[in-house]
C-alpha cells in the first residue's frame, strides 16, 4: 500500500507487559492528535523541551500507574529529524519512524532507561526545563 493513501489525524500506541515470555493484554492505550503530538509536541518550543515534557509526564503525572510495576517507560513523539540524534546521558533511544500522508513522524522510547536514577534526584517541586536538560545530558 502506498503511504500517500493513508489518511489519519491521530497516532495511537499500546503498552504491554511481558512476563515469563508471555505478552499481556494492553494495559495502557493512548493516542495523540498528529498536529499536537508530533508537530507541536505538547506546545513546546524545541526538541529538548519536548523530551523534558515527556519525561515529566512519565515521572510525575503517570507515576501512579507505573509505580506498582517498578519501572517506567520513557517515550515521546516528534515531527522533525532531530530525534535521530537524540541521546539522554549519552544513550540513544529506539526510534520508530511513522509515515503518514507523505510525511515522516517519529516515536522514540527507552525500555531500559539506564539514566533513571538521575531522574530520581531531580527536585520536582522546583526545577526548570534547562536544569533537567543539563542534569540528564539531553542532546540532539
Amino acid at each position: 500500500m502506498d503511504d500517500s493513501s493513508v489518511k489519519a489525524d491521530a497516532f495511537a500506541y499500546m503498552i504491554f507487559k511481558i512476563k515469563d515470555n508471555q505478552i499481556s493484554q494492553p494495559y495502557w492505550i493512548e493516542s495523540y492528535n498528529l498536529e499536537v503530538g508530533f508537530e507541536n509536541s505538547h506546545y513546546t518550543y524545541d526538541f529538548d523541551d519536548s523530551v523534558v515534557a515527556f519525561i515529566i509526564k512519565e515521572t510525575v503525572v503517570d507515576i501512579l500507574e507505573d509505580e506498582k510495576d517498578g519501572f517506567l517507560i520513557y517515550f515521546g513523539t516528534w515531527a522533525g529529524q532531530e530525534v535521530e540524534g537524540l541521546t539522554i546521558d549519552g544513550i540513544r533511544p529506539e526510534v520508530v519512524p511513522v509515515k503518514l500522508e507523505n510525511k515522516t513522524y517519529y516515536f522514540w522510547f527507552y525500555l531500559e532507561a539506564e539514566w533513571k536514577d538521575k531522574v530520581k534526584k531531580i527536585n520536582w517541586s522546583d526545577f526548570t526545563y534547562q536544569q533537567i536538560i543539563d542534569q540528564l545530558k539531553i542532546r540532539y
